[in-house]
């Protein structure tokens, strides 16, 4: 039996696509390795802290959940202060005048100057600026 493919094209790949293959194989296990000792010291400390155990994806949760409530904490506060602002009643849409925009689609941006802005980011990933939360000094 003929194999219709030459060598160097061996299950669809080049050499140069083998050798990336195996860098990125190789790469995947020194980082599995690496993030299983980080790991293992964090939690040792966690435990030195009278906290449980946690794993890299908790970690991850934890800092997006951080930052959900902080974004959270300042909206509700500029709604406070700025009547202009209003937060729905479930908190999944604030109203900057009258356009109305999801909040999980809301980041916070500080500028180089020191500019402050509730920036809306679009599914495309474009950015627009909603509201000055504080001007440069």
């Amino acid at each position: 039996m003929a194999w219709d493919c030459p060598v160097v094209t061996f299950l669809g790949l080049t050499p140069v696509g083998w050798a990336f293959a195996g860098t990125a194989t190789v790469g995947t296990g020194l980082l599995t390795l690496l993030t299983r000792r980080t790991m293992r010291v964090i939690n040792e400390e966690r435990a030195k802290g009278g906290l449980d155990s946690i794993s890299a994806f908790g970690i991850v949760k934890e800092v997006k959940q951080f930052e959900v409530d902080a974004k959270m904490k300042i909206l509700r506060q500029i709604a406070r202060e700025d009547p202009s602002v209003k937060l729905s009643k479930c908190e999944t849409h604030v109203e900057f005048g009258e356009t109305a925009y999801l909040v999980k689609r809301l980041i916070y941006l500080i500028e180089e100057d020191g500019v402050e802005w509730i920036v809306f980011v679009t599914s495309l990933g474009r950015r627009k600026k909603v509201y000055c939360v504080k001007t440069a000094e």
